[in-house]
């Protein structure tokens, strides 16, 4: 399981700190839980599930997508977000690193991106 945790903080782009900041914990303990050879214990487990969206079935055993499809969201947008997760191409790391930089973009500036995208799409 260490392996998916880090794999996870990876794919997320977050620091030990970030990573157990979200979780109410020490970089520490992350950095222990990364190196342990023992199993996560049942509440880290629950605490990242259901802070990061992460799927039990891939957490515990590796099976499955990383992520649970979000809630509220279309299920065609829902498994475009499932497979680009699981891909590992060039592009498509490309374009997770892009989301992952819009989400961290303060709000003003996700509005004027995102009125430059209508734009964009608009001269279609």
């Amino acid at each position: 399981m260490k392996e998916r945790l880090l794999t996870l903080r990876k794919h997320l782009n977050l620091t030990q700190q970030q990573f157990a900041e979200k979780l109410n914990l020490s970089r520490g303990a992350i950095a222990t839980q990364e190196t342990n050879s023992r199993p996560l214990p049942e509440r880290l487990i629950a605490d990242i599930c259901r802070v990061y969206n992460v799927s039990e079935d891939w957490l515990r055993n590796g099976e499955g997508p990383m992520f649970r499809p979000p809630k509220g969201i279309n299920n065609e947008f829902a498994a475009l977000a499932a497979e680009l997760i699981s891909d590992d191409t060039e592009d498509a790391e490309w374009v997770k690193d892009k989301f992952i930089r819009y989400k961290r973009l303060p709000e003003e500036e996700r509005k004027i991106f995102v009125a430059t995208l209508k734009k964009l799409f608009a001269q279609e």
